[in-house]
């Protein structure tokens, strides 16, 4: 499980960050003015502070790993088959292999939850799932697990649940790259990529993260109707016209925001290579 700072927290680095700029601008303004002076005292006073708003975000992002890194060892994190079970049951599936998968599932989101509040929606929507699932068989015990009735409710069920789940998703991307950005700027040099071994992530994971953010954080409510980062990352190479155009036309090329949200990954990337190849030319006569 990848960690982050909670929104609270990036805002505070920021804040951090945008003091120091102020500062910085400031000790530049004596170099070139030298009777404008500010005391040792509450310079020393100032930088402080910053210096305890940055250790104590980072020593909550170290507290979460390590008990991310305990839970690991007792829990245990959610693996492919927790996620397989979760669609199934979401389905109204039996899952006869493992009877206490819904349990499972339940403890170990639960747990993430506890360490990482990005969880809670994931929480929330399954057990949402599991609630309708159980009510559905209490009020409908004759029917058959085949039936229109049952099956109608099952793929709303689910569709509300991948829904939710790709929006979730697409945010979380977003406001990763957000907070990359925010815990880079922290770093000492060379203790970012340390930081990035610690919570497992490439640095070329990173950097698409971190692009992502800078550039389509303005665009993430719109964004938010594709099913997978991945469609996001694959926007990357699109001028900020062509992004604009998508977003507000909600159009990109010949292709509409719907036709994207239903295409896959590898088409979208052909499309966007087209529409990149299609400026490029227009700006080379």
């Amino acid at each position: 499980m990848h960690y982050q700072i909670s929104e609270d927290e990036f805002h505070r680095i920021a804040g951090v960050g945008h003091q120091i700029a102020l500062m910085f601008d400031l000790v530049l303004a004596i170099v070139n003015k030298p009777f404008i002076e500010i005391g040792t005292e509450n310079l020393s006073t100032f930088l402080g502070a910053q210096k305890d708003e940055l250790e104590a975000v980072l020593k909550t992002v170290d507290e979460r790993y390590d008990a991310q890194r305990v839970l690991d060892e007792t829990t245990g994190a959610l693996n492919w088959i927790d996620w397989t079970n979760a669609l199934e049951i979401a389905r109204g599936y039996e899952t006869p292999r493992n009877p206490n998968a819904a349990a499972t599932i339940t403890r170990k989101l639960s747990a993430a939850a506890s360490i990482d509040p990005d969880w809670r929606c994931a929480l929330s929507a399954w057990t949402e799932s599991l609630a309708g699932q159980n009510g559905e068989r209490a009020t409908s015990p004759s029917t058959s697990s085949g039936s229109p009735a049952r099956r109608s409710k099952r793929e709303k069920m689910l569709s509300k649940f991948d829904r939710h789940a790709a929006i979730t998703a697409v945010a979380q991307c977003i406001e990763t790259g957000s907070q990359l950005l925010a815990m880079k700027g922290a770093c000492k040099h060379g203790e970012f990529m340390k930081r990035l071994e610690a919570i497992g992530m490439s640095a070329s994971n990173a950097q698409r993260h971190m692009l992502a953010a800078a550039r389509l954080a303005p665009y993430e409510k719109a964004l938010c109707t594709l099913d997978s980062p991945s469609k996001v990352f694959a926007l990357l190479p699109l001028d900020d016209d062509a992004l604009r155009a998508l977003v507000e036309q909600g159009k990109l090329g010949d292709l509409k925001l719907s036709d994207i949200a239903a295409m896959s990954v590898s088409k979208l990337r052909e499309a966007v290579r087209k529409v990149v190849a299609d400026a490029s030319a227009d700006a080379s006569l």
